[in-house]
């Protein structure tokens, strides 16, 4: 597969924003290794190449999914005359395909200047990983199982300069009983590494170890009343745990009506939330720049309801309804103390001084010193968000259709800081919303 992308600009500023030509070539394949095609090796590779001013060049090389200017990166660097970036990638996998025993490895790839974005999506690139999965699947119905797997993991990332990003062992399980009511879930242990990321550009930082687990349950998909849940818990030694939970009912009615309603509520903690980056060539152990972070406590309340209503064969109705409740609390402001650690210097403590004003934090990292005060504003945020979609569906002949679209989303960002439900609820319904309405028609021509 191959994609191009280019654009002519008669705006300089535009041309600083978007890439002026984007090209991607890759391939995949797969090949059996026996007769009997139990097992098999697939893969895929391919390359990248953007172009464009060499504005448009710094910006995309500081961009998040690159981040050039790491200061303890030494395998990347910045090229303010750079023109073009030209990356690669690319992933393959061994699978065995039949029998009870389970059995999968993988190795991939992303070079750091790979990018993809003007034709897909990329969230992040500088990486090396694999993985292996080994296990057992109880495929026919038993006296106490329908049917069951149990599987065992390990995988490791790293970047390019060899560093450990992720590694984690992990194992999960699922089991569908004779009466169809089926629990899944997984539990991993992730061991201390490294994080390129957390400082938005700046020297990495170590990932302290942790674990998590999620457990998920379904009664009877067959019945008139689907019972549903999910509970999500994590814990790790940068103080970071969360806990979520998601029960859900789907009520169906005959084979035309379905109606699902599914709260959620999720409880985090981060041990240290980016809050912003301020220049200060005095303090060089973090090569000039501090990073300060925050502990935010954030509370979200969420929900889907569904709709699924067919009339006839040929009419039908989905509706889609997802509001939401989010509102993240800061407090211990800090920076980090180092590279590649998990230390960092507590903003009111050992001389430094911190006081917050009309929504806005003034920090003297060091009192009565050298070093320049500096000011961000609070970062409580509270985000409320409604957002619905309506598609009526009527095919008027055979292969020909029209759908009518309705959707609507409002959001308010009041009371920051603060999570109240039913206040919260009521702003964000007297929020004056978004409104759009499509139509689009298909016509089959049958010659």
């Amino acid at each position: 597969m191959s994609t191009l992308t280019e654009r002519s600009f008669q705006s300089s500023i535009i041309r600083d924003q978007l890439n002026g030509s984007s090209v991607a070539f890759a391939v995949d394949g797969w090949s059996f290794l026996d007769h009997d095609k139990e097992w098999v090796v697939s893969g895929w590779s391919g390359f990248s190449n953007v172009r464009g001013d060499s504005a448009r060049m710094v910006s995309l090389e500081e961009g998040s999914e690159h981040y050039f200017q790491r200061p303890d990166a030494g395998y990347v660097r910045m090229d303010s005359a750079a023109g073009s970036l030209t990356g690669f990638a690319g992933r393959f996998a061994l699978n065995k395909q039949k029998g009870n025993v389970y059995v999968n490895a993988a190795f991939g790839f992303v070079d750091p200047k790979f990018d993809v974005n003007d034709l897909g999506f990329m969230w992040r690139t500088d990486m090396i990983n694999a993985h292996v999965v080994a296990g057992y699947q109880w495929t026919e119905p038993g006296r106490f199982t329908h049917n069951a797997y149990l599987y065992f993991a390990t995988y490791r990332t790293y970047d390019y300069g060899g560093y450990p990003t992720w590694i984690g062992y992990f194992a999960t399980t699922g089991i569908t009983f004779p009466n169809y009511y089926s629990i899944s879930g997984y539990f991993a242990d992730n061991p201390q590494t490294y994080n390129d990321f957390e400082t938005r550009g700046g020297p990495r930082m170590l990932n302290l170890p942790g674990w998590e687990t999620d457990w998920q349950f379904q009664s009877d998909d067959r019945q008139t009343w689907i019972l549903s849940g999910e509970v999500h818990s994590l814990k790790y030694r940068t103080g970071d745990w969360d806990l979520y939970f998601a029960p859900g009912v789907t009520f169906k009615l005959g084979g035309n009506l379905s109606l699902t309603f599914q709260p959620g509520y999720d409880r985090t903690i981060s041990g240290a939330q980016y809050v912003d980056a301020f220049v200060d060539p005095l303090d060089v152990s973090t090569y000039g720049t501090r990073y300060v972070f925050g502990t935010m406590d954030q509370r979200t309340v969420s929900g889907t309801i569904r709709v699924d209503w067919a009339f006839t064969p040929q009419l039908t109705l989905q509706m889609y309804l997802q509001p939401l409740l989010s509102a993240g609390r800061f407090y211990q402001m800090r920076e980090l103390a180092k590279p590649a650690s998990y230390d960092f210097n507590v903003y009111g403590q050992n001389g430094s001084t911190i006081a917050e004003s009309d929504g806005t934090y003034y920090v003297d990292p060091d009192g009565s010193g050298p070093a320049q005060p500096f000011s961000f504003p609070d970062p409580n945020f509270n985000f409320k968000s409604l957002r619905g979609d309506a598609v009526l569906r009527w095919e008027f002949l055979p292969g020909s259709t029209m759908y009518l679209v309705w959707t609507q989303n409002r959001s308010n960002s009041d009371f920051p800081g603060d999570l109240a439900f039913y206040r919260d609820f009521r702003s964000l319904l007297s929020t004056k919303g978004d409104n759009v309405f499509m139509i689009k028609v298909s016509y089959w021509f049958n010659p």
